[in-house]
């Protein structure tokens, strides 16, 4: 099974292939049970290995009844007019939306945008009832989201939060909950930006928080109490997203034949994410970019990744291998999908 597409700057390609018709190194002795759960598959929402790894996502009776008479309090997921970032940022600043609604006892609302960005065509969301169908309501954004209007119902999160910039958000959340007779939770801890968490200069930003976080996840009256860091960001946009089934009209076989084997346990998925500069350099030089820089940039990764793939066949029982290749060179993919 292969498949290529993209659009603008974003390429992927998909392949499936059996790893033993590749002639790739299986182990007879060896079973998938010596392949770390944590490297295996997430559970979906509503499933109830979900609601026991993502247990914070699952707001109780107190924090919906405080939601729930306090309709004016919202948490805004946005893209910022002022940026040019794309998908990696939107998608960070929804995982901290979220997980700083649930802190907070407040609304999460989100969009990609104003205009006609058809996001939906991809994405669903898996409750409907708290996020309506991609359009922020006019309503709420009346008096803007600003935190210098105090008018204002709403806040916009960001990823980029930290302990510092925490209590300017607090102050605005507790002003508008005041309205209502309502009190916040005793205390709001920053998370990481998951966007640079695997990020080595991050790491030290990542240890600074992670006290806090620790706290807050073994209190019982903290509204995230069970966050683990590990598995936040996956927790927070499995109960946030859903794969729409219109996708299919993007890659026509990814609800029949690839995400079926991306469920299989017995199939070793490897994601691979390769950034040649194609895009950056076309936009300033049409003639600046060439395929042998892209190959010059992919051969020691894909080298590595090739390594990665004998390591865990000689651990684990898989029938196939999945590869999923996302990259700004849709040459590199095509080249990567053939090896």
């Amino acid at each position: 099974l292969e498949r290529h597409g993209g659009g603008g700057g974003a390429h992927t390609a998909n392949n499936l292939r059996s790893s033993q018709a590749k002639g790739q190194r299986q182990s007879s002795t060896s079973s998938s049970r010596n392949i770390p759960p944590h490297l295996r598959r997430f559970p979906p929402y509503g499933t109830p290995e979900f609601n026991q790894l993502c247990t914070w996502t699952i707001p109780d009776a107190t924090i919906k009844a405080a939601i729930g008479s306090d309709p004016d309090c919202y948490i805004l997921s946005r893209p910022r007019p002022s940026s040019s970032e794309g998908l990696s940022e939107w998608v960070a600043d929804v995982t901290a939306g979220k997980i700083y609604s649930i802190q907070l006892g407040c609304h999460h609302i989100l969009d990609y945008g104003l205009g006609s960005v058809d996001v939906h065509s991809a994405l669903s969301y898996v409750d409907t009832s708290s996020y309506g169908n991609w359009t922020v309501p006019e309503s709420i954004m009346s008096a803007g989201c600003d935190s210098r209007n105090t008018e204002s119902n709403c806040q916009q999160a960001s990823a980029g939060w930290t302990q510092r910039t925490i209590p300017t958000a607090r102050k605005t959340v507790a002003r508008i909950k005041a309205r209502h007779g309502q009190h916040l939770a005793p205390k709001t801890v920053a998370i990481p930006n998951y966007r640079w968490s695997y990020h080595s200069s991050y790491s030290l930003k990542l240890l600074a928080m992670l006290p806090d976080l620790v706290e807050a996840s073994n209190t019982d009256n903290s509204n995230i109490a069970g966050f683990q860091y590990e598995t936040g960001m996956a927790c927070a946009l499995g109960a946030t997203f859903a794969l729409a089934p219109s996708a299919a009209d993007h890659i026509p076989a990814v609800h029949t034949e690839i995400l079926p084997a991306l469920r299989d346990s017995k199939t070793l998925v490897i994601a691979l994410y390769v950034r040649t500069g194609r895009t950056d350099d076309l936009l300033k030089d049409s003639h600046k970019h060439s395929q042998k820089k892209d190959e010059s940039a992919s051969r020691p990764v894909i080298s590595c990744v090739l390594a990665m793939e004998k390591e865990y066949l000689a651990r684990g029982d898989f029938d196939q291998v999945a590869w999923f290749i996302a990259t700004d060179s849709p040459d590199l993919g095509k080249s990567v999908v053939s090896s």
